[in-house]
């Protein structure tokens, strides 16, 4: 007895040693290849567009097949099909897809974005509530940066089904201020100190139309509107400098900024 199962033994070494160096070549080979592969790949991609959202997006197709061919490499070493396994898999498949039809409605939703473009990654959004500059577009969700750093994650369907508004799509963008001043003083006087502001700020563009008007008399003061067109790069730049230039322009030229006030008279 002791004699038929060392023979068995010696019979079954070279087959488990032919299939642990399988599995090593496996394990070890994943990652080298994954990465020659994808690096391959983004070379080809890069000569076609420089798309840099859909290039992530193929790249995880391309790391699920390469996952799926090691997998069933794996699988064969205990004598499993990959014919097999694939055959159950699609038996189950109806049951799949219902459990995760919410996921596979968020993968059609990142082609469509995908497809549509209605953003491009760097370009800052504004989407179910949330403001942020898109980072990645994965299999299931969109990925955006908030202005302090906070990584918001939106699934693709609904970022695909609600309405999203590109802020930076455009090179140019229109900067709205409102500023008040003391009902008493004229409106020519406010509107040139403004003016002045405008003209002499280098980021302001100069042609394109400048807007400087009295827009509303409201109870205690004038409120001026001011629209002026900015480089989007430059928006929040303009936007706190006019702040800033126009009161230290009012405090020179004694403008008054009206506040509200409570006066309390003791009797």
């Amino acid at each position: 007895m002791k004699e038929i199962l060392l023979q068995k033994i010696i019979e079954f070494l070279p087959i488990l040693l032919r299939k642990l160096i399988f599995l090593i070549i496996v394990f070890k080979s994943y990652i080298p290849v994954k990465n020659f592969i994808l690096k391959k790949f983004e070379v080809f991609f890069r000569k076609k567009t420089n798309d840099e959202l859909l290039l992530n997006f193929i790249k995880y197709f391309i790391v699920f097949f390469i996952q799926v061919f090691y997998f069933l490499n794996f699988i064969s070493v205990f004598g499993l099909r990959g014919t097999s396994v694939i055959a159950l898999l699609g038996s189950m498949g109806v049951a799949v897809g219902l459990a995760l039809k919410g996921s596979l409605s968020d993968i059609a939703s990142g082609i469509k974005l995908l497809f549509a473009k209605p953003f491009s990654k760097g370009d800052f959004i504004s989407c179910s509530g949330y403001v942020g500059t898109i980072v990645n577009i994965g299999f299931f969700q969109t990925k955006i940066f908030s202005t302090d750093n906070k990584v918001i994650i939106i699934p693709n369907s609904k970022i695909a089904n609600d309405i999203v508004t590109n802020i930076t799509a455009n090179s140019e963008r229109r900067v709205d201020s409102i500023f008040s001043a003391a009902k008493e003083l004229p409106a020519p006087i406010v509107i040139k100190a403004i003016k002045d502001i405008v003209d002499n700020h280098e980021l302001i563009l100069k042609d394109h139309d400048i807007f400087i008007r009295l827009s509303k008399m409201a109870p205690s003061a004038n409120e001026y509107t001011v629209r002026v067109w900015v480089k989007k790069e430059n928006y929040a730049t303009v936007l706190f400098d006019l702040q800033e230039l126009v009161k230290d322009k009012f405090d020179q030229l004694n403008i008054e900024i009206p506040y509200e006030k409570l006066v309390i008279y003791n009797k």
